[in-house]
């Protein structure tokens, strides 16, 4: 198995980690196209050790179902110790010269459009479209006008990088201009045996399809017939179809030969089918269910990470959009954690008010918490917890206000291991003045306690109660 060059991710929206496998798993087909063509999600994750930027890549699988395997790796020049020892990672898409097959497209697409009544052809890969300001410009691989509408044609022969295709489409919708990618494949890739094997579809043919509202255009010599044979433009249209079966959406890849003016224009997208649009419905609804069932089992799963909060989720919102839904997720999965947390510090309160089952309660809860984060840990020193809390602001101690409780720390030998924390604990608590003041505690302050082992096995929990969220 090929060595991921970088494991784990910090999801930097949230200042999470997340498992690259978690990543793939998780994030449905849509989301890593778009990520793949956002920018600003280039900024979002990093990767965990050397917490530089991150890009998504694509590899040709045929073991996955989405035909790619994707991954996460440095950008190129950053050195970090994560790297593969390959020396070059290569190039998703390795750009290659325009061949014989691409000027027979552009010549046979011309020769049919100059037969077909309502279309005039402009230039065939000449003349440079310039912006109105003449800092942007670009060459079409054809440039014609429908019924005095400018059209764009570009042949999909070699590889793009999905900024090139996003950028490009920018381009022609600033101009005014509808873009339309025609790929120029044979007949044999838009057959029936294409529809029950997505595997075969490019990597660069679906990055223009999710550009595109899901769709992505065809031509060929046999179009080319049937529309000289009527008078149209026929096109092959292959789209993404989105359904819901048994509360999971299933998106497939259907085709049908269309004319040209069955093709929709929006945002600089071509279409037939709008996939994002009945994608969207879909998810809305599913979306509803799927925080239903969150709100509804949230309080029993008991999650101390944020991925094994995004991994129950997923058993009942199988379909859910991490990126979507990451503000609502997050807010859900941290109102729910700081409520446990601030539920289980007032039954620390409890149980060190309650001087007669202290201890029996307190190694109670040590074992059911298991290996926590929190610093609680069996059979320790409560009287030392409890006297650290009182100066903390808690009261803890029956009788016992934050002087007495100082006070604790020079009487008993006990307390004396705990000093240095005691401290700490003094230089932030919130009643500092009042105990330094005192005049009980005026020649007490001068002591030191330095040549005695200090411990620090209370230092995690006093970190870990007195952080947010605070009672």
């Amino acid at each position: 198995m090929r060595k991921l060059q970088i494991p784990i991710v910090l999801d930097s929206l949230h200042n999470e980690m997340i498992s690259v496998e978690f990543f793939e798993e998780h994030l449905g087909i849509r989301e890593i196209h778009e990520l793949r063509a956002n920018n600003e999600n280039k900024k979002r994750f990093l990767c965990f050790h050397c917490k530089s930027p991150v890009l998504l890549y694509a590899r040709r699988s045929d073991s996955h179902e989405s035909g790619h395997k994707y991954h996460v790796q440095h950008q190129a020049g950053k050195e970090c110790l994560w790297k593969r020892d390959s020396k070059t990672l290569g190039e998703i898409y390795a750009g290659i010269k325009e061949g014989k097959r691409h000027r027979e497209m552009k010549k046979l697409l011309q020769e049919t459009l100059e037969v077909i009544d309502g279309w005039e052809v402009i230039d065939v890969d000449r003349r440079f479209i310039a912006s109105l300001d003449n800092l942007e410009r670009r060459k079409p691989d054809l440039h014609a006008k429908f019924k005095g509408q400018d059209v764009v044609f570009e042949i999909q022969i070699r590889s793009e990088d999905p900024t090139v295709i996003v950028k490009r489409k920018a381009f022609y919708k600033k101009q005014g201009m509808k873009l339309v990618w025609l790929s120029s494949e044979s007949s044999e890739l838009v057959s029936e045996t294409y529809k029950t094997n997505a595997l075969e579809m490019k990597q660069v043919q679906k990055d223009i399809a999710f550009a595109n509202r899901g769709n992505i255009f065809f031509f060929n010599g046999r179009l080319s017939k049937i529309s000289k044979t009527y008078n149209v433009l026929k096109l092959m249209a292959k789209y993404i179809d989105s359904t819901i079966i048994d509360g999971l959406i299933k998106c497939r890849w259907n085709d049908k030969i269309i004319s040209f003016e069955d093709v929709n224009f929006k945002d600089g997208a071509a279409f037939y089918y709008d996939f994002i649009s009945a994608d969207d419905g879909n998810r809305q609804e599913l979306e509803l269910q799927g925080k239903r069932f969150v709100a509804e089992n949230i309080s029993s799963w008991q999650c101390r990470t944020w991925e094994d909060f995004l991994v129950n989720v997923k058993k009942g919102w199988p379909f859910v959009e991490i990126t979507r839904n990451s503000e609502w997720l997050y807010q859900v999965y941290k109102e729910d954690y700081n409520d446990r947390v601030l539920r289980l510090k007032k039954t620390i309160i409890k149980i060190l008010l309650d001087k007669k089952n202290d201890i029996r309660r307190w190694n109670r809860c040590a074992r059911q918490l298991g290996n926590n984060d929190f610093g609680i840990s069996p059979n320790v020193q409560l009287n030392v917890i409890a006297s650290l809390l009182v100066i903390s602001g808690y009261p803890v101690m029956k009788n016992t206000g934050p002087v007495r409780a100082a006070h604790n720390f020079y009487d008993h030998p006990s307390f004396h291991s705990y000093f240095n924390l005691f401290l700490l604990i003094l230089n932030n608590s919130p009643y500092k003045e009042m105990i330094i003041n005192d005049d009980t505690m005026s020649d007490r302050l001068r002591k030191d306690f330095s040549h005695i082992e200090q411990k620090t096995d209370f230092h995690e929990f006093m970190s870990w109660f007195l952080s947010e969220p605070k009672l």
